[in-house]
């Protein structure tokens, strides 16, 4: 059984009025007709935008990967402040304790100065961080 030769690409296209021409001896509606072509025209521009969107896939990957890093960020900046608030007060507590139990006179101030001092720092360390995310926010938004 030998096959005829292959069509080349130029035989295989068809010119557009040849091609209604043959749908409409074949027995399609004008009407069918237009509705196909609307859906294969939708069509090729959902590919085309497609293809544009993953021309952009590795900047949109990373964009969202920094995006995760930085509220992961604020949420251990809560937590560390969260975990300092409460380790301050317990130091405290205990220094309150040892102080009144051997009889000296009640001092916290020193305590809650050192406190301050750690806590301003860990405050510009926060705000260094949201103006961080807040200028990553800004370009997001203008690309």
């Amino acid at each position: 059984h030998s096959r005829p030769p292959r069509k080349r690409m130029v035989e295989l296209v068809l010119l557009g009025w040849e091609r209604e021409q043959r749908l409409l001896e074949s027995g399609c509606s004008p009407k069918e007709i237009r509705a196909s072509t609307k859906s294969v025209r939708m069509a090729q521009k959902k590919r085309q935008r497609t293809l544009k969107k993953m021309k952009y896939w590795r900047k949109h990957v990373r964009r969202e990967e920094q995006r995760v890093h930085v509220r992961t960020m604020l949420r251990m900046e809560k937590r560390y402040s969260q975990q300092e608030d409460e380790l301050w007060s317990r130091a405290n507590d205990s220094t309150l304790k040892e102080q009144t139990s051997s009889g000296n006179k009640v001092r916290s101030t020193a305590s809650s100065a050192a406190r301050g001092s750690f806590t301003r720092a860990a405050r510009n360390s926060f705000t260094r961080v949201a103006s961080a995310r807040n200028s990553f926010t800004a370009k997001a938004r203008a690309a």
